[in-house]
This record gives structure tokens, C-alpha cells and sequence, in this order.
């Protein structure tokens, strides 16, 4: 599999896993949770679905997108905390972890930017060198 697939995996994964918790929330009736959480259900899914047009871009979207669920997973993690119930809370808080780390290895492993901003100075050289002949 690309590099792509499996982090336009990743993205899908966090976004059913957010879902699911909504869902979860829904069935309790804490209205505010319900609410938050099936946004960032939203929001990760519609970037799970435009994952190309987010790569082409922004050249760090991926690690600002992993950023935003991990956080998202950290704040489940919190309200299972606050609620007192079972270790569900740890398995969120290692999710958040994992999604940090995901966000640290597409920052540094991103060898497009650095081919992207080759491109444009070959392109600006080209023009300034064309304008100059004339």
C-alpha cells in the first residue's frame, strides 16, 4: 500500500472511531458531547474523503490533520476519565499518543514539500531567465 492509502486509512479510522463514540454519548443524552464529537466525526471524515486535494495543498496537512485527532482522541479520553467508568479512557489516551507520533513521522517524512519547492525555484528561474533574454 501508498503512503497515502494507509494514512487516508488512518484519518478514516479516527473518524469511525469518533463516530462511534458520538453514538455512545448519544445513547447517555449528554447533549454537549454528542454534539462535539459527531463534528469531529465530520471534520475527520470529510478530510479522510479529500485526503489528495488536502495533500496537493497544504504541505503539512497531514500533520496538522494527525494533530487534530489526536487531540480529539485526548478529549475522549478526558470525558471517559471524568466519568469515572472503566480503562476505556487509557485505549484513547494511547490513541492520542499514536496519532502524535503519526503526525511527527508525516511532518519529517514529507519529501514532496522539499520536491514541490525545488519545482517552483526551477520555475522561477526559468521565467526570470526568459524575461531577461527578451
Amino acid at each position: 500500500m501508498k503512503k497515502e492509502k494507509l494514512k487516508q486509512l488512518a484519518h478514516l479510522f479516527a473518524g469511525f472511531i469518533l463516530l462511534l463514540q458520538g453514538f455512545n454519548w448519544f445513547e447517555s443524552g449528554i447533549s454537549i458531547s454528542i454534539s462535539l464529537y459527531l463534528l469531529l466525526a465530520v471534520t475527520v471524515l470529510l478530510v479522510a474523503g479529500m485526503h489528495k486535494w488536502v495533500q496537493k495543498h497544504f504541505t503539512s496537512g497531514d500533520s496538522a490533520f494527525f494533530l487534530f485527532e489526536a487531540a480529539a482522541f485526548l478529549y475522549a479520553a478526558v470525558t471517559f476519565r471524568e466519568d469515572g467508568g472503566n480503562l476505556m479512557w487509557v485505549l484513547y489516551a494511547l490513541f492520542a499518543v499514536a496519532y502524535v507520533a503519526f503526525a511527527t513521522v508525516a511532518l519529517f517524512d514529507n519529501n514532496e514539500r522539499w520536491k514541490r519547492s525545488r519545482n517552483r525555484r526551477r520555475r522561477r528561474r526559468r521565467r526570470s531567465m526568459s524575461s531577461s533574454l527578451q
